[in-house]
């Protein structure tokens, strides 16, 4: 497998308060990477992504702990987009681009709903990273 053993995992289907939970333990990590004013969109949605990335994301959080960044470096918002992991930050350094990066290059092929094996769904203009399975249980 390409892929690390940390990082596929198969994940339980999550409802959107227990992944809003599951963001709050990550972000527990290093709040202080976090914009949690009250008008943002870590702290209204939580991360904007299914439950099967959020193993992956706690890793790269972890790994931007570990760095010495500016007392102004702020996470703006995590979610998926266009089926790929997007990091929205404030200020833009480059070391911690390439960090979001290598973990969007990571995903690429994690479903996003249990963290399995997935390929590139289209369905109407929508596009998903999810296994068969899942992407079955959708459709049901």
């Amino acid at each position: 497998s390409p892929f690390p053993p940390n990082i596929l995992l198969k994940v339980k289907m999550m409802t959107n308060e227990e992944k809003k939970a599951e963001a709050q333990k990550i972000i527990a990590i290093k709040p202080s990477l976090f914009d949690l004013g009250k008008n943002s969109s870590i702290t209204n949605y939580g991360f904007l992504c299914d439950a099967g990335w959020l193993p992956a994301i706690a890793e790269l959080i972890q790994e931007l702990a570990a760095l010495d960044l500016p007392a102004d470096f702020r996470i703006n918002q995590i979610k998926e987009k266009w089926s790929e992991l997007k990091v929205h930050t404030y200020p833009l350094i480059e070391q911690v681009a390439e960090i979001i990066e290598k973990y969007r290059l990571r995903l690429e092929n994690v479903c996003e709903s249990c963290g399995g094996y997935a390929e590139l769904k289209t369905d109407n203009a929508f596009y998903r990273v999810r296994c068969d399975s899942c992407e079955s249980a959708r459709k049901d």
